[in-house]
């Protein structure tokens, strides 16, 4: 959860408690949860309201109000009756006041999540996360720059990296038809890093030059497997945002993943990429080739 979304959670729930020592509640026990019959028990000033609502508590409030689909809420708590048997205690004078905070809560976290700049920390890759930055935990890499060297992955896609301090790398592999003659697809890999800026929902990245590097590879190219230098002056992302994926079909282990969605300064889509690591893992993330005046592309 982002601090500042975390800070009005806990404002709310302080405000919840406050108003929560002055409410008379109804609570119900688990056998009568059907019936209309109920128990009421008036909660004064300094009786005992949890610091932290447990999520059994945050799911149940949720079926009580209708109507919402909220995982968490800041009213619903349990306490033990002179009969022993767990209640499910709400007040009905303060539904309105809930949904207004379950309403704001959410709409924070949403908004926190998609645009903050933080959020976009981290190592993200399209599909099964066979392309990626940085090097492996083999020593391996989709690209040596030192060596100036590609390894093909088996599947082709994207991957992005960005770092607290506003440097990015970037790894493509990614395939390109040719409909007059299907066979002479081609294959490119693409690997380059350097600064980035967020304002907004606008990304901006300028590469190093020199250090970038683009490798073609096709059976009708000549020569067919051909590398250059590669410096994209800029490229601009139009809007971006980060979502949680709740049906991640490339981690069949897990319920939910953090994912990526980016737009090129056309509008054009780029894949959607998942979260792989935090922090990133990068290659250098300082220039390291300097540009000779006077030389191709200089």
């Amino acid at each position: 959860m982002p601090p500042m979304a975390l800070l009005r959670v806990k404002a709310a729930h302080a405000h919840w408690q406050r108003a929560a020592a002055r409410s008379t509640y109804e609570c119900y026990s688990p056998s009568r949860a059907l019936s209309r019959s109920s128990v009421r028990a008036t909660v004064r000033r300094g009786d005992p309201l949890p610091e932290d609502p447990t999520p059994a508590m945050w799911q149940r409030i949720a079926q009580l109000v209708a109507g919402t689909t909220a995982t968490g809420t800041l009213a619903y708590f349990v306490f033990l009756a002179d009969f022993g048997e767990a209640e499910h205690c709400f007040s009905p004078m303060l539904v309105r006041t809930l949904v207004a905070l379950l309403v704001c809560v959410l709409a924070q976290l949403v908004s926190a999540d998609s645009t903050d700049p933080k959020s976009l920390v981290g190592t993200w890759s399209s599909g099964s996360g066979g392309v990626l930055t940085g090097q492996y935990d083999d020593g391996s890499s989709f690209y040596n720059p030192m060596k100036r060297q590609f390894s093909v992955p088996p599947t082709a896609g994207y991957s992005y990296s960005f770092s607290e301090d506003g440097k990015f790398e970037t790894a493509q592999f990614f395939y390109q038809s040719n409909p007059t003659d299907p066979h002479c697809f081609n294959a490119t890999l693409l690997w380059q890093h350097g600064t980035y800026k967020v304002s907004g929902n606008t990304l901006t990245m300028n590469p190093y030059k020199g250090d970038g590097s683009v490798q073609s590879m096709g059976e009708c190219l000549h020569p067919q497997v051909r590398l250059d230098y590669y410096s994209h002056r800029v490229e601009k992302i139009s809007n971006w945002s980060t979502f949680i994926e709740t049906d991640p079909v490339f981690f069949p282990k897990a319920k939910s993943v953090y994912g990526l969605q980016m737009y090129k300064f056309n509008g054009e889509p780029l894949p959607k990429m998942y979260l792989r690591f935090r922090p990133p893992q990068m290659m250098p993330t300082q220039p390291i080739f300097k540009q000779v005046i006077g030389a191709p592309d200089a």
